[in-house]
């Protein structure tokens, strides 16, 4: 009950003055509901001092108050997982408890940075002179050769192999092994699940996990940990699968992070085996005798010669990427055009064409599932309307095209395509098409327009966008695509994109004829592999433009602005020779005449459908790596936060780290 009831006070009042009120219209009867509506702001004031004192239940402008008397020092809230005040000062509140304990860099490493984390005291894996009265049998001096532990692999984070002692600084990367180091670990790669897509054939018993037929290294997802006292394992990280760690640990793998339907059918653990599936020759290198066999390493799948051929194979698993762009399944609800209506779902066994036919006159086709579509469709919306062609939040349908994608439409019109894979044919619109805007967010247009069987290009340096219509706006965001033809009275914006023309001294923009000048380029948090030739470049920010010259080239410059009084260039790699609009704080240009060789972009890996596709190289130009405008890396993924991840790290290792100890961060992926 109230602590002061309007209505209970009020009928409790003498009636001659409850009747004089009434003539009066009711003036005591506002004022003890005012006073009564002052009483329960007190009373609820009252009953929050109390949760006002916990984090998990005080009010928000509370929670830096609370931060503050615990000595808390805000980090960068870079990404959604450290954003929280409310979640990191109870992080911080939970970890005090059991502070200078290694769980406990652990999870902080987890906590500052976002990623996926292993900590390790390396004084542990040392080789000891052992005593009898002390013996250390996890450190012999010799590994234990007969039985390796593919899940713990040399040098990696997981490997107990017993070491002598480094004497270089593991604080920047010059040793390891040594009493006072401490080791943090760090998996960069998001490991993106799959779920329940068709496998593509690539004869009646050889299959792919990968839609586009082509090799694909398989990850294992991260999985939660229990609670803060626990120390991670090889099965608690996103990382690689390997055939013999598959093959130790099928139960742990299977079918958690893989499995596989038959015909409507899963397949049981105890039919499927783990085996290396190369090529050898025409074929593979082995054919089993029974059961399933999978090679994670390839993303390939094998049945047996002598037994039924399937017809139709359902897969799950993870794919390993650096971050959330091009067609994937991942959360993007945000990027979803909640405003296109009426909408028809697609799913498996249903024809695209007939959907977006359906819907010419203006709405969305939306994609429900990660099914694969075999056919070569056309967009053709009326004009003055918006057609969109979605795939459902967390879903990646891939769209195996037969040729190009031929976009037209009406005077006017728009289109929006979102969330798909794309291969075998560029997005085609052609010069009688009377469509005004292309959109394009979160779409994969595969560059070399598909892929060989080893992952390589089919068709390298194909132009994967081709725009030949005047008047045309594309924007594309967050999205992987091929090289991009464009007339002059055109215009391409991109942000947070790779743009692959497979090779440097390949052309990754100009005009449809490969030499003239295309339309307006823009470039915001980009990376581009190749040759551009644009009319004009109003703006590229935070961005890496990695192009050269071949042999007896016909371009006489790798980028060329041919209006160079408009635009700027800032914060980015160019190559030295580029003529382009004026620049800003721009490599090499800024770098010591000594250091600008070294001043140029480099890569762990440039193929696509790799795990670490166009991730910055470790030991790259550090000007590279922190030349963005808030000093966060160049190129497309500027908005990963990897310098202000490592600071946050190093601002909680300070308060963390034992005295007397030295900590290291490693990057695992």
């Amino acid at each position: 009950m109230k602590l002061f009831d309007a209505e209970h006070l009020y009928a409790r009042l003498p009636a001659i003055l409850r009747l004089r009120d009434g003539e009066a219209d009711g003036a005591l009867k506002d004022l003890i509901e005012i006073l009564a509506l002052q009483s329960d702001i007190l009373e609820e004031d009252v009953r929050r001092l109390y949760d006002d004192q916990f984090i998990e239940t005080c009010a928000p402008w509370l929670t830096s108050y609370i931060g503050d008397l615990i000595g808390y020092r805000p980090i960068h809230g870079i990404s959604p997982e450290i954003s929280n005040p409310r979640t990191l000062i109870a992080g911080e509140i939970a970890r005090r408890r059991r502070k200078g304990t290694i769980v406990v860099l652990e999870q902080l490493a987890r906590d500052a940075t976002g990623w996926s984390a292993h900590a390790v005291e390396y004084f542990q894996r040392l080789i000891w002179t052992q005593n009898m009265n002390h013996v250390r049998a996890h450190s012999p001096r010799s590994p234990n050769l007969r039985a390796p532990d593919p899940l713990r692999p040399i040098d990696r984070a997981f490997d107990t192999s017993p070491r002598t002692v480094d004497v270089g600084r593991i604080a920047v990367g010059e040793g390891r092994h040594n009493v006072r180091n401490v080791g943090i670990h760090l998996w960069r790669l998001y490991a993106l699940p799959i779920r329940n897509a068709p496998a593509m054939p690539l004869d009646a018993r050889r299959w792919f996990f990968s839609p586009l037929g082509a090799d694909l290294q398989l990850f294992s997802q991260a999985r939660s940990e229990p609670d803060i006292s626990h120390l991670s394992t090889p099965l608690d990280v996103p990382d690689e699968i390997t055939i013999l760690g598959l093959h130790n640990n099928l139960a742990a793998f299977y079918p958690r992070d893989i499995s596989i339907i038959v015909d409507g059918v899963p397949v049981p653990t105890a039919d499927i085996s783990a085996c290396n599936l190369a090529d050898d020759g025409p074929g593979w290198a082995h054919d089993p005798a029974s059961g399933v066999s999978i090679d994670p390493e390839r993303g390939r799948i094998a049945f047996p010669s002598a037994a039924a051929a399937p017809s139709e194979v359902i897969v799950s698993y993870q794919y390993g990427f650096p971050h959330f762009i091009g067609g994937g399944s991942y959360e993007r609800a945000d990027s979803l055009d909640a405003g296109l209506e009426p909408e028809s779902p697609v799913g498996t066994g249903d024809s695209l064409q007939t959907a977006i036919d359906a819907r010419v006159g203006g709405g969305v086709v939306t994609i429900t599932d990660s099914s694969t579509f075999a056919e070569t469709i056309a967009l053709n919306p009326d004009a003055d309307v918006r057609l969109g062609l979605h795939a459902s939040n967390e879903q990646r349908p891939a769209l195996i095209s037969g040729g190009d994608i031929e976009i037209t439409g009406g005077e006017s019109s728009e289109v929006i395509v979102n969330g798909l894979l794309i291969s075998g044919g560029a997005l085609h619109i052609p010069a009688d098409a009377g469509i005004r805007r292309l959109i394009l967010k979160h779409v994969t247009l595969v560059p070399g327009l598909s892929l060989n069987s080893d992952g390589s290009p089919v068709s390298p340096g194909v132009p994967s966008l081709v725009v030949e219509a005047p008047n045309v706006t594309v924007t594309v965001s967050a999205s992987v695509l091929g090289s991009i033809r464009c007339v002059a009275d055109s215009q391409v914006l991109l942000e947070d994109c790779i743009v692959d023309a497979g090779a440097a001294d390949a052309v990754a923009f100009s005009d449809p004829d490969n030499t003239s000048a295309g339309g307006t380029f823009q470039a915001v948090d980009c990376t581009v592999i190749g040759k551009i030739h644009a009319t004009q470049m109003p703006l590229v920010s935070n961005s890496i433009l990695f192009a050269r010259l071949a042999p007896g080239d016909s371009w006489d410059v790798p980028i060329r602005s041919s209006r160079r009084q408009i635009g700027c260039i800032r914060f980015s790699v160019t190559p030295p020779d580029a003529l382009t609009p004026r620049r800003y704080r721009c490599l090499p240009d800024i770098a010591p005449a000594n250091e600008k060789r070294r001043a140029q972009p480099q890569f762990t890996d440039m193929r696509y459908q790799r795990p670490a596709y166009m991730q910055l190289a470790r030991g790259i130009y550090p000007g590279i790596a922190t030349g963005a405008d808030d000093e966060s890396e160049m190129g497309v993924w500027h908005k990963l936060y990897t310098p202000q991840r490592r600071a946050n790290l190093r601002l909680r290792l300070e308060e963390y780290l034992p005295v007397g100890l030295e900590a290291g961060v490693i990057f695992e992926t």
